[in-house]
């Protein structure tokens, strides 16, 4: 495992999140930037924080 993007969103009162792995920082970062959420966060395969931002809802409204 190389790269783990966490999700976070609010959803009807509850905050909900969801991991998703990639080999590489780049493909976690391009992941995160294109998917809605509340704030978002990449970790190392190590689990220290390496990247966070807050990012506003896409039109589709899907979540990651």
């Amino acid at each position: 495992m190389g790269h783990r993007v966490r999700t976070h969103k609010w959803i009807d009162g509850v905050l909900s999140f969801k991991d998703i792995l990639f080999d590489s920082f780049d493909d976690a970062v391009t992941f995160a930037k294109t998917k809605s959420g509340h704030h978002v966060k990449i970790y190392d395969n190590e689990s220290q924080l390496v990247h966070e931002e807050t990012i506003t809802e896409n039109s589709d409204n899907t979540y990651a």
